[in-house]
């Protein structure tokens, strides 16, 4: 079964929001592999891809679980 090792809370200014940031500019998140979210558009999925970042959306509300939902390959 996978884990989490470790975690860390990031928070952003608005400024900085992926919504409100310029797709060609670097973002503190651009080295992620993945953005689980309760939801997003198309047009945010779309700016994700162009950054290499997988978008997954999850009803799971519990953070912790919807990521070890995703590792475990069961979302």
């Amino acid at each position: 079964m996978n884990k989490i090792e470790d975690k860390e809370l990031i928070e952003l200014p608005k400024s900085q929001s992926f919504h409100d940031s310029s797709a060609r500019e670097p973002h503190p998140l651009d080295d992620i592999d993945v953005l689980i979210t309760g939801g997003m558009g198309r047009g945010m999925v779309k700016r994700l891809e162009q950054k290499s970042i997988k978008a997954l959306m999850t009803k799971e509300s519990d953070p912790e679980k919807a990521i070890l939902r995703y590792l475990d390959n069961s979302h």
